[in-house]
């Protein structure tokens, strides 16, 4: 039998479990409250959108946006990261804090010091979906953050 990931764990109407609680409605009368909905792990959700761009170029947005400051982003194509990679890397910066915890998760204990947050304090905001001049303020603070990496990684 499979399990709704959604949650509803069953169809509407079906008889309540024993020792359900239940609460009286506006006349008076009892009815049963709803079972609890299982909600899947927060970490779940994150695997499903893990390779979801393999292989795909960066946005057009983000391209112009690079394009502005002097960067070629045309023939960029997303990868997925790998123990591999990791294994290869001296450093790994992460754009925010959700990716960080996500590769926290998968690396082995030799590669954990290797992660760190590219802003080191904050995330750098994610402009998608928003206009031009969004991602282009995105950009500007991705290079000026390259400042805080430069002579430590050289």
């Amino acid at each position: 039998m499979s399990r709704d990931l959604a949650g509803s764990g069953g169809r509407a109407g079906a008889a309540r479990p024993r020792g359900a609680a239940r609460q009286p409605d506006n006349h008076g009368r009892s009815r049963p409250q709803p079972p609890a909905r299982h909600h899947p792990e927060p970490k779940q959700r994150r695997r499903g959108l893990i390779g979801k761009w393999q292989d795909q170029p960066a946005n057009p947005s983000v391209i112009k946006a690079a394009d502005r400051l002097g960067y070629d982003l045309s023939t960029h194509r997303a990868q997925q990261i790998t123990l591999e990679m990791l294994d290869w890397a001296d450093t790994v910066l992460t754009m925010d804090t959700a990716v960080l915890e996500t590769l926290r998760t998968i690396c082995t204990e030799d590669n954990v010091l290797k992660l760190g947050l590219y802003l080191s304090d904050r995330d750098v905001p994610d402009p998608m979906g928003q206009d031009e001049e969004v991602f282009n303020d995105c950009a500007v603070l991705i290079e000026t953050g390259t400042a805080l990496h430069i002579g430590r990684l050289a």
